[in-house]
């Protein structure tokens, strides 16, 4: 009788196992509606549907700025999206990538890129009126835009390049090395630290902030004024620096950069071989005549 309890409990068991199934998903999901954005001048909602729940990595940066997007992961899985941005620049051009994986780990699936234009306003048409060298209008609406928001790194920072235009180099320092303490990751305001240390000589701190700027993204561009101010200004001011700084091999280096960028081909100087110490068919006594011509050809052509 126990032998027979036995293999019944074991046929039971058996029988229960064989009705376990296991099914793996390679499916990747897909983006089901259409990606919308809603705008206002500081922030964007987007939203999106998926065929299945999905987890998110969502880059975004300002459209001149796409090789170090900022990166943002969302590890919950759901099929109906909605994100928030918030503390962007008014009437600067966007751009998003969305990139979805499923629970099974299928992915990435890339959306296609997805750009918006945040609203302007008072702020928005300050930086225009900085970019015309309208200083008292841009001051104007910057006063105007504080009547009804509160003050801001942005707002400091504006006003601060508002004094870095109007030749008020030290009270713009100052404001630049507050915003610091409240934000020491604020690009921009490395940019106006960068312009004000070439405008007062301090070539040290011109390198180190060129360097701020490039290390976290090589091909920077200052979007909120109509201004020229970009990463290969950052890279013929920090040769320039360099270069002041005996630091011949790093200068070169910056030259390049700039040189295969501007003119599609390398400078061929060296520093051992005199007779490479040639720029544009101009031939030069000294290595460092040679960097020196190269550095002024580059601001001519950038």
């Amino acid at each position: 009788m126990k032998r027979i309890l036995i293999a019944l409990f074991f046929l039971v068991v058996i029988q229960k196992c064989e009705k376990i199934t296991y099914v793996y998903d390679n499916t990747k999901p897909e983006i089901t509606e259409q990606i919308t954005t809603e705008t206002q001048s500081s922030s964007v909602k987007i939203s999106w549907e998926t065929s299945e729940a999905c987890s998110t990595i969502f880059e975004y940066s300002s459209y001149k700025n796409v090789e170090k997007p900022d990166t943002l992961i969302f590890g919950e899985f759901r099929e109906i999206h909605n994100i928030e941005l918030n503390s962007l620049w008014p009437d600067v051009e966007y751009y998003c990538l969305i990139n979805l994986y499923d629970y099974y780990d299928n992915g990435p699936v890339t959306s296609d890129t997805v750009f918006f234009r945040t609203n302007s306003n008072e702020l928005s048409k300050c930086w225009s009126y900085i970019g015309a060298n309208k200083l008292s209008n841009a001051e104007n609406y910057l006063k105007n835009y504080l009547q009804s928001n509160n003050e801001s790194v942005k707002t400091q920072f504006t006003r601060a390049w508002i004094n870095l235009n109007k030749g008020k180099i030290n009270q713009a320092e100052e404001l630049m090395l507050k915003i610091m303490d409240y934000n020491p990751r604020f690009v921009p305001n490395f940019a106006g630290l960068l312009v004000v240390n070439k405008l007062k000589g301090n070539n040290q701190n011109v390198i180190k902030y060129g360097n701020d700027i490039l290390d976290r993204n090589s091909h920077w561009n200052f979007v909120y004024a109509d201004t020229d101010l970009n990463y290969k200004y950052i890279h013929a001011m920090m040769a320039e620096s360099l270069l002041k700084r005996n630091n011949f091999e790093e200068c070169q280096n910056h030259i390049d950069i700039l040189w295969e960028i501007i003119f599609g081909e390398t400078s061929g100087v060296q520093p051992d071989i005199p007779r490479t110490w040639e720029i544009k068919g101009n031939e030069y006594e000294t290595y460092e005549n040679t960097l020196i011509s190269a550095i002024q050809i580059i601001y001519d052509n950038i």
